[in-house]
C-alpha cells in the first residue's frame, strides 16, 4: 500500500458547486408574511386609537368635509362602528364643488340603515368655501 504524501493534490474530477440560491419567489413569500404579520400586529393598535379617541379621520382631498372617517356609536339604543367615505365632484358650470359622503353602519347592538348625502360648495377668490347646498341622496354630476 502505497501512500501519498499529505501535500499532493487530488486529482480534480468535477468542479466545486456552491450550494443553490433560494429563489426569489421564496424570498418575496416571506416578504410578504413578514408584512401580514405586520398589519396583523398593528390591528390592537387601531382599536386602542379608535376607543381612545373616539374616531378617526384620514383627508381624502381638499373640498370641505372630504375624509375618510371612522368612530365608535356608544348609544342607549345602537352599539357599534360606522365608517363614511367621500368622493369630490366639480361642476361644469359655475365652479361648484360637491362632496358625496356615503356613510356605512356596523352595529352590533341595534340596527340603521346606510346613507349618502351631498353637500354643494361654492369657492370664492381667496379659496374659501361657502356651502350652497345639501340634499339626501347622490350628487347629480
Amino acid at each position: 500500500m502505497s501512500e501519498q504524501p499529505y501535500n499532493q493534490s487530488l486529482p480534480a474530477s468535477e468542479p466545486r458547486q456552491s450550494p443553490p440560491s433560494r429563489p426569489r419567489l421564496r424570498r418575496i413569500g416571506c416578504l410578504l408574511a413578514l408584512a401580514v404579520w405586520f398589519v396583523l400586529l398593528l390591528i390592537p393598535c387601531f382599536f386602542i386609537m379608535l376607543v381612545s379617541r373616539g374616531e378617526i379621520t384620514l383627508a381624502q382631498g381638499s373640498a370641505p368635509n372630504q375624509m375618510l372617517r371612522i368612530w365608535l356609536i356608544s348609544e342607549a339604543d345602537h352599539r357599534g362602528l360606522a365608517l363614511s367615505t367621500t368622493s369630490a365632484y366639480t361642476a361644469e358650470q359655475g365652479g361648484n364643488v360637491c362632496v358625496q359622503t356615503d356613510v356605512r353602519f356596523l352595529l352590533w347592538y341595534g340596527d340603521a340603515d346606510s346613507t349618502t348625502f351631498c353637500e354643494c360648495y361654492l369657492r370664492d377668490e381667496r379659496g374659501d368655501y361657502t356651502l350652497t347646498q345639501t340634499s339626501q341622496g347622490t350628487c347629480a354630476h
